[in-house]
């Protein structure tokens, strides 16, 4: 009986290593298939991760709720006359390679409200410059970055309906949630991929 019990001990022991060998084996293949599989999964996760941290800087808030102010933009005379169509205006004309549409770019940039100047999201003041796909981000950045080379800074001021929403009646700039009506981009161009 002695000799019985042992035996299905060791039977049951070897049957749970080898079935945590085989998953441990299993994960190690998912996670390398994963980091391996093409760019078009990790493109899909860039553009999310990318939307949700413009996203998340343009919806900090303050405990009561009220957008964070992040002073005012830099050379610009606020205006309240609606804009219809993009417009590009290059503050620095750039030495190197030409954006072409749909490139990765990697860039420093400064969103403010076109009717008081104040700044919702920057990169600049976060320190870091951000990268993505110019097909990843609002149609006035898909529309208004290509053309720019490296080493300039572009100024874009884009209609609510090329950015994230005309401006509601009553809207006041700054009430927090997504920033609405005519905005400006101030970019930096430091670097292109994949043109």
């Amino acid at each position: 009986m002695a000799n019985k019990t042992e035996f299905l001990k060791r039977v049951g022991t070897l049957l749970l290593a080898l079935l945590f060998l085989v998953t441990s084996v299993a994960f190690t293949a998912i996670i390398i298939w994963q980091s391996k599989s093409g760019d078009d999964d990790t493109a899909e996760l860039d553009q999310a991760a990318l939307q949700q941290t413009l996203e998340e800087s343009a919806d900090q808030s303050t405990e009561e709720g009220e957008q964070v102010s992040m002073g005012q933009l830099d050379n610009f005379t606020p205006f309240s006359d609606e804009v219809n169509e993009l417009q590009k205006i290059d503050l620095v004309e750039g030495t190197g390679d030409e954006v072409k549409a749909g490139a990765k770019v990697t860039v420093h940039y400064t969103g403010a409200y076109a009717v008081n100047g104040e700044i919702f999201d920057s990169s600049v003041s976060r320190g870091e410059t951000i990268t993505f796909g110019l097909d990843e981000v609002i149609q006035g950045w898909s529309e208004g970055v290509p053309g720019m080379k490296v080493g300039g800074k572009r100024r874009l001021i884009i209609p609510g309906s090329l950015a994230y929403g005309e401006a509601t009646e009553g809207y006041t700039p700054g009430d927090g949630g997504r920033p609405l009506g005519t905005l400006v981009f101030d970019i930096e161009l430091f670097a292109i991929e994949n043109q």
